[in-house]
């Protein structure tokens, strides 16, 4: 009897695993969702999604959640080949020969990009207990998954039924290429270092304990035999290390270094090395002590495939070969401290509105004469946006005393009074107009008068001088309490009645707006915006990247901090409010570093 209940209770089970599939190993299910499978076990879930289309990737990308920062799109650029990428959870060459032999020999690649860390040198051919860890390409290997925890099965309908934008722990990967989805981390403002290590402290006061290279020659043997059989497949095959925290480099051993470091020279001919270097020194270029961002994922493509139209720092990334294997371990001896200077550089950015004189904080024209004579006059350059694009992408330096000068809201005045100013002194400009007054002198609602924006003709007078930027206010969501009909909307958030996709597309289509006003008339792209009282969350910062935007601005009092090779910097930009009872004195005080 109790044998019956037991074999009913097991059946039961692996008809729900079977049906629900929370792994992906049996076909989907009812509820195909390749990027929930892979979030819970990716060595399992890839192997079954890559196995499903065969023929239709040329590269993969395979070694441990390391591997996770090197992007297929980028990797299709270089190569012309269709990537994927196969990362997967633990550093283990065992399960990464095996993985190389299969897609090797069934899927017969042009190129594979073999992560090798040296991490993984520490273990090898790990025992599997957990079924997140989970292992394919051994016997029965899909057994454990139709007896898994039913729990599996009940939170995957549960999170499938639940309605969210921003990307959930439970769904962590873009399926499609296989990386992790990090449209939450992207979008996230990296400038100044003091925020980023209270919003991430695992990086303070990081500690790392011994770690010992037990398996070298295990390790350095797995490569061997995976380059021995793409040689037989003409499967070319690229080896690289990745990047390391400055304290994590303290926790090897110095001969052991040496020794891996000669003993994977020896068995590649040559090797890509990025332990370390001084991005080591700065968290930023880091999402975890673990994972290095994708743009630095990016820099390192570049420095493989030699391309040259961005900026990489000048040591990321030595190929390494038997003739300079020792010398290159010496590098990893090397201690780069926490370092805040480097490779970044602080900014000072103006924030104008109305230049009138109406007893209000807004500054006369007189008054901003003065300000721009005195910044001149003090040495500074007004430089536009795409200067500091330029620094943070290509590593263009910025002239000195450099000073960025806005203007918010489009008013007319910022075209009859403060344009012929900059024309004077050569001094650049960005403006950020709201589209639903564009042009106007009254309420697009109930006509009542309003301070007089410019419109069409003016703006592109002010473009074609080559010295003003026109970039988004957002086209209407930038309402006034008590003036705009309801509902009323706190900048550019979300309203409590809006779900987090009916928001999504609102936002999305005020940019569309947007664009399609600016873009005939400037000639140039939209990629910046203002918010609206400075007010943002984490959602609309992920919908605003997504929609192109890569650079925003704020109304928080500081400088700007950019860092080379890293777009995040260019997110939430400061800026010094500037008011009638500033003398030119005073700004040029206030800018200074």
């Amino acid at each position: 009897m109790l044998a019956a209940v037991v074999f009913v209770i097991a059946a039961l089970i692996a008809a729900l695993n079977i049906t629900v599939d929370p792994f992906g190993v049996f076909g989907g299910g009812s509820v195909e969702w390749d990027s929930y499978s892979m979030t819970l076990n990716p060595k399992a879930a890839k192997f079954v999604y890559v196995d499903s289309r065969i023929g239709e990737f040329d590269a993969f990308v395979i070694g441990p959640s390391g591997a996770s920062g090197f992007s297929p799109e980028i990797l299709e650029q270089h190569t012309d080949l269709r990537w994927f990428n196969m990362f997967n959870y633990g550093a283990d060459m065992a399960y990464t020969r095996r993985l190389a032999e299969y897609l090797i020999t069934v899927h017969e690649p042009e190129m594979l990009l073999l992560v090798v860390p040296i991490i993984s040198a520490a273990q090898y051919n790990v025992p599997i207990t957990d079924i997140t860890y989970r292992q394919p390409l051994r016997p029965l290997w899909r057994t454990p998954f139709l007896f898994a925890n039913p729990q599996f099965s009940t939170d995957k309908i549960r999170n499938f039924s639940s309605e969210y934008y921003l990307q959930q722990p439970f769904d962590v990967f873009d399926a499609a290429t296989g990386t992790y989805d990090k449209s939450r981390r992207d979008a996230e403002a990296i400038g100044n270092l003091d925020v980023y290590l209270a919003a991430n402290p695992e990086f303070v006061d990081m500690y790392f304990p011994r770690i010992s290279l037990a398996y070298i020659d295990e390790t350095v043997a797995a490569v061997a035999d995976i380059l021995e059989l793409a040689e037989q497949f003409a499967t070319q095959v690229i080896v690289t290390t990745t990047p390391m925290l400055h304290a994590e480099t303290g926790a090897f051993c110095p001969d052991e270094i040496r020794e891996f470091y000669n003993a994977l020279a020896s068995v590649t001919g040559g090797f890509w090395d990025f332990s370390v270097s001084t991005i080591s020194g700065d968290p930023r270029f880091f999402y975890d002590t673990t994972h290095f961002r994708n743009h630095v994922g990016e820099m390192m493509l570049a420095r493989i495939f030699d391309y040259d139209n961005l900026w990489i720092p000048h040591d990321l990334g030595v190929f390494v070969t038997p003739a300079n294997a020792l010398g290159a371990a010496e590098r990893f001896s090397l201690f780069y401290p926490l370092y805040r200077g480097l490779h970044t550089i602080e900014i000072s950015i103006l924030m104008y509105h109305d230049i009138i004189d109406d007893g209000s904080s807004n500054v006369p024209p007189d008054l901003f004469w003065e300000h721009i004579r005195e910044l001149y006059v003090a040495g500074f350059t007004a430089v536009p946006l795409s200067s500091l694009i330029d620094y943070v992408f290509h590593g263009i330096e910025l002239p000195p005393n450099a000073v960025v000068i806005t203007f918010d809201d489009g008013y007319l005045s910022n075209y009859t009074h403060a344009f012929p100013i900059l024309e004077r002194f050569g001094f650049h400009a960005t403006i950020f107009p709201m589209g639903i007054s564009f042009g106007r002198d009254t309420h697009w609602y109930n006509g009542a008068p309003i301070r007089p924006r410019f419109g069409e003709s003016e703006a592109r007078r002010m473009a074609e001088s080559g010295l003003i930027t026109l970039q988004s206010h957002t086209f209407d969501m930038h309402h006034v309490q008590g003036f705009d009909p309801p509902p009323f909307r706190s900048g550019i958030l979300r309203m409590e009645f809006e779900t987090e996709l009916e928001y999504a597309n609102f936002l999305r289509n005020d940019i569309t707006q947007m664009r399609e006003l600016l873009e005939p008339i400037t000639g140039e792209p939209l990629f910046a915006l203002a918010f609206p009282y400075g007010l943002h969350d984490e959602l609309s910062s992920v919908i605003l990247r997504e929609a192109g935007i890569f650079m925003t601005f704020t109304t928080e009092s500081e400088h700007a901090t950019l860092i080379k090779g890293l777009p995040q910097s260019l997110l939430e930009l400061p800026r010094f409010g500037v008011y009638g009872d500033m003398s030119g004195e005073d700004v040029v005080r206030m800018v200074s570093h």
